[in-house]
């Protein structure tokens, strides 16, 4: 995320605070009703993707994880130190019950009682790093944590029916590769031998709202359930009320009242301790671990940390342009950088790879993502020609017009529900889980000796075609999510040998995340940043130039083409003429809020939702086995 707007808010405690305040006014807009549905353009997207946002988690289990989402909860989990505390900060209804000062005196005693622990014994409570394992290895641990132990299942049912996850880090990354490596997978710091850093502050079943020791803040989330979309819509709406409350900061004193409204209104109700309401005061919660336990929590460490290891993370914020140039030369700002990423990888190692960038479909009922297939004949050809000295700036300014129209096709439909990769595996689901979602008792396995030869299922040819593989192991994974709230987004490689590229396209520039886990990461940002100051020269030798090929000035607009009109085999494509709208500005912003996909392997189709009542979710909070912490005093 940017800083905060507010100066003196940029230390840990202030700004884990305001973030807090503003989330919790965001929950209780959503749980009362009042949130006004997502956009793009004129079109409302669907929502339901709200409802497993907080409160949710992603429960390990032996063959398949489920989802837990507890509709009523109310409490915030927060990790410090290794360490796990909890407190109420929702009634039932979302109304709040706490305030900005409460939540600032809680914070304040959790880093305070998380610093008594020594540094060498922070990783012995550092239970977050199980959620790192191979899924069935995180669910027989947590199984063996659990048996015959009151204790950890109430810690576990706490953390599980959470609102949300913070996570108070002792780290100041200061650059943006700093910031992005400590937000996506933590910091990597030995003392004394054992491992110290950030990345033993971590919860990854659940959204984490992150704040370093300097202020600098992210959101990590597990992305079974929501999409990056949504997820962004949380971050600009709480960005926003921090600035309207530090626009409120500098007007109440000519003013005499905070003349500006919040944007998230949210009815407060104070707890009452004579009557025994909610508690909330900050508790600690300490789980059993005996020595096998003790020994496997090591173990988990020294594994989570070989993958910091050896994953490589780099940003590159280009500012010699950003949208704002990119239209004016009537091309689209997120085709521009699609062509632009495999055109890299192509100059770095010679060959194309296969990619995809994830295309929203949340215009439809409980819509998620498409994968858009980038690499096309078009790019191919461009990248192959992009320094061709006996080709002529407009033959490859045509070259490249041909990939963003081809690109706009593919993300057209895509959108439309003509995309391939979710078709296929849907296809496969079929075959593998009956209509109410339940496992088939077939196998794909030839070597499974749990079921008999009767149930076992040859696997159709299709999924054994070299073809299939190759689309199933991605290299280039791309998303496009962004706004002036975020500084950098970024996610993991998907394959082994895979980049993971997040990028976010502003009017003045174009912010890119790229990481990988064998792969020369920092090249491959030296050679995207060099493509893109000298595919300028293709579009006329000036920064302001405003050329366009005009072997395709006077194309198709593909937002009013029928698909089965066109033409799109072979190395060539035609377009029906006499629909000649090619050069209209707002077909070039781009406004289909893309984000990332991750193969998430065999999820139930339903969630399984804590039918707990408010009462006893309210009581699990305020166990007698937490340890109660004394707030500060406000400064």
């Amino acid at each position: 995320m940017e800083d905060d707007p507010t100066p003196k808010r940029n230390n840990q405690i202030l700004r884990a605070t305001s973030l807090v305040y503003s989330s919790l006014k965001f929950v209780s807009t959503l749980k009362q009703g009042r949130m006004q549905p997502d956009m793009v353009k004129t079109t409302p997207l669907c929502m339901s993707q709200y409802k497993r946002m907080f409160g949710t988690a992603r429960i390990a289990e032996e063959k398949q994880d489920s989802i837990k989402v507890d509709a009523k909860s109310g409490h915030v989990v927060v990790l410090c130190r290794g360490q796990q505390y909890v407190f109420q900060a929702l009634w039932p209804d979302g109304t709040l019950a706490i305030t900005e000062p409460e939540l600032k005196s809680n914070f304040a005693a959790i880093v305070k009682d998380a610093k008594q622990v020594k540094d060498e014994d922070i990783h012995k409570t550092a239970i977050g790093a199980f959620t790192t394992q191979i899924r069935h290895k995180w669910a027989k641990l947590r199984a063996n944590l659990t048996e015959n132990n009151n204790n950890n299942k109430e810690i576990f049912n706490v953390i599980d029916s959470a609102l949300f996850i913070v996570c108070l880090d002792e780290e100041s990354p200061i650059t943006a590769d700093e910031r992005v490596a400590n937000m996506l997978h933590g910091s990597y710091r030995m003392y004394k031998n054992v491992q110290v850093g950030s990345c033993c502050n971590r919860w990854y079943d659940k959204i984490q709202l992150i704040v370093c020791k300097n202020g600098a803040a992210g959101i990590n989330f597990e992305h079974s359930t929501v999409d990056g979309l949504t997820v962004l819509r949380f971050a600009s709406d709480v960005f926003a009320d921090n600035i309207i409350q530090f626009a409120q900061s500098i007007t109440k004193n000519t003013h005499g009242k905070n003349y500006i409204s919040d944007m998230l209104q949210a009815p407060y109700r104070k707890p009452d301790k004579g009557n025994n309401d909610l508690d909330i005061e900050p508790k600690k919660m300490t789980m059993d671990l005996n020595w096998e336990l003790q020994k496997s929590l090591r173990f988990a460490e020294t594994q989570m940390s070989d993958l910091i290891s050896r994953t490589e993370t780099k940003t590159l914020e280009f500012r010699d342009y950003g949208k704002l140039f990119i239209v004016k030369n009537k091309m689209s700002p997120d085709g521009f950088v699609q062509v632009a990423l495999n055109t890299a990888y192509y100059l770095l190692y010679g060959s194309f790879a296969t990619a995809y960038e994830s295309v929203n479909t949340k215009h439809y009922n409980h819509g998620r993502t498409e994968a858009g297939r980038t690499l096309s004949k078009e790019i191919c050809e461009y990248a192959k020609n992009f320094d061709n000295p006996n080709l002529s700036n407009e033959e490859k300014l045509d070259l490249l017009q041909k990939c963003l129209y081809r690109q706009k096709i593919t993300i057209k439909k895509c959108q439309s529900g003509r995309g391939v990769d979710r078709h296929l595996s849907g296809l496969k689901y079929m075959l593998k889980y009956d209509e109410g979602g339940v496992r088939r008792n077939f196998s794909f396995d030839a070597n499974d000796a749990e079921n008999p030869p009767e149930k076992k299922m040859k696997t159709p040819d299709i999924f054994k075609t070299n073809a299939y593989k190759t689309l199933k192991t991605t290299v280039l994974s791309t998303s496009n999510c962004g706004n002036p709230s975020l500084r950098m987004f970024g996610f993991g490689p998907v394959s082994e040998w895979g980049f993971g590229i997040g990028y976010i396209i502003k009017n003045d520039g174009l912010q890119f995340c790229i990481s990988s886990g064998h792969r020369q990461t920092g090249r491959f940002v030296h050679t995207l940043k060099t493509y893109l100051q000298n595919v300028v020269q293709i579009m006329g030798m000036e920064k302001n130039a405003t050329n366009i090929s005009p072997l395709l000035k006077a194309e198709t607009n593909t937002n009013n083409i029928d698909m089965n009109e066109l033409n799109l085999d072979g190395n060539n494509f035609t377009v029906p003429r006499g629909k000649v709208s090619w050069l209209q500005d707002n077909d070039f912003d781009d406004g289909f809020g893309n984000y990332g996909y991750f193969d998430m392997g065999d999820l139930p189709l339903n969630a399984i939702d804590n039918t707990s009542t408010p009462d006893q979710a309210i009581a699990m909070v305020r166990s007698k086995s937490f340890v109660a912490l004394k707030r500060m005093d406000d400064d």
